[in-house]
């Protein structure tokens, strides 16, 4: 009987009458000695229970099968003959998972079937894996890389870095202050857009009019003649 190393296992053994040496000897009190791997007898660290018929179980406990070897069970009652058996305590049953450790190996003698060499199993490894891999440089910040929430709408490439075409390019940075100067706006780019304030269209004469702080336009002159009179009706405005 195979057992399993530093596991606890019911042992089942039969003691018959001594009188007849046939019939299963009930009622009895057993003492049980074991014997691990061709060592001295000594005492069974588990329990013994009466079945029927003779037959009692004996619940070894890990202890007792922590040995691998031999396993040899010793046992004697007043009024029946001795009992001898052995087993044998092993790492393995079979049908257990095998989990290898560091120094362990595996050797294949078949793939799904087919008798394998070593050259059969080479020739599906990639010798250079460790070194490719020894080659790879991380991109700079890679990791540290923080991708933004959301998406980008209906991009239809992005290569090399560039989105080549979007829709729905949201959440602009604003603009920050002082990025727009005089010398970043070319002069053809105002043509059109509100008749823009500059040196070159400012009317004759504009430096003599001023806004009073009734809210009026006092006017100096039109068309280069002083402009007398207060615009009232004793008091026309002329030239």
């Amino acid at each position: 009987m195979l057992l399993k190393q530093s596991t606890a296992r019911n042992r089942m053994i039969l003691l018959v009458d001594s009188a007849d040496h046939i019939t299963g000897k009930t009622g009895l009190t057993l003492t049980v000695t074991l014997s691990k791997d061709g060592a001295a007898f000594a005492a069974m660290g588990g329990t013994v229970t009466e079945i029927s018929s003779g037959w009692y179980k004996l619940a070894l406990n890990t202890t007792d099968t922590g040995t691998l070897g031999d396993l040899a069970i010793h046992a004697t009652a007043t009024g029946a003959d001795p009992t001898d058996v052995a087993d044998q305590v092993v790492s393995l049953l079979p049908g257990d998972a095998v989990t290898l450790q560091a120094d362990q190996a595996v050797n294949v003698t078949k793939v799904n079937g087919t008798t394998q060499t070593a050259r059969d199993l080479g020739l599906q490894l990639d010798a250079t894996v460790s070194s490719r891999m020894a080659t790879y440089t991380q991109p700079t910040g890679f990791l540290a890389a923080t991708f933004p929430t959301g998406t980008i709408a209906n991009t239809t490439n992005i290569t090399a870095g560039t989105i080549t075409t979007t829709t729905n390019l949201t959440n602009l940075p604003s603009i920050p202050a002082n990025w727009i100067t005089a010398a970043g706006i070319n002069a053809a780019a105002l043509n059109g857009k509100g008749d823009w304030l500059l040196a070159s269209n400012v009317p004759a004469n504009f430096s003599a009019m001023s806004i009073t702080a009734a809210g009026k336009i006092d006017v100096g002159k039109i068309n280069g003649t002083t402009v007398i009179g207060v615009g009232s009706a004793g008091n026309l405005w002329r030239g």
